[in-house]
């Protein structure tokens, strides 16, 4: 069975909602803890919410922290794409990659490490 969802006009301040009240708070925690890396937002209608400037004042606080594109909700529709995900899968896989990259050669040599597979 499916779940009701709430009315269309709610979803926008839902998101805002749950941005300053929470979200935003444990991406500042993380990122002064100097583990976040990058935040990706997830779907057109999270960035049009939130505002690219709200998630960037988020990350500010440490150096080396970005705000990536928008990946597209998994169940949203790019046209010209069989599946809507392919081209911005590679992107986003490659950009993770090199960042994975460059947290390896910053670890503390000591620290186990569960990131080699």
């Amino acid at each position: 069975m499916q779940k009701a969802r709430p009315p269309i006009g709610l979803k926008t301040p839902s998101l805002l909602l749950s941005w300053e009240l929470y979200t935003k708070h444990l991406i500042r925690q993380v990122a002064r803890e100097g583990t976040l890396k990058l935040l990706i937002p997830i779907g057109m209608e999270v960035e049009l919410a939130i505002t690219r400037r709200r998630m960037e004042q988020a990350v500010s606080i440490c150096a080396g922290t970005e705000v990536a594109d928008t990946f597209p909700a998994p169940n949203a529709w790019i046209p010209g794409e069989c599946f809507g995900l392919e081209s911005k899968s590679y992107i986003f896989i490659t950009h993770v990659s090199i960042l994975f990259s460059n947290f390896q050669e910053d670890m503390d040599p000591f620290m186990p490490s569960l990131l080699n597979w």
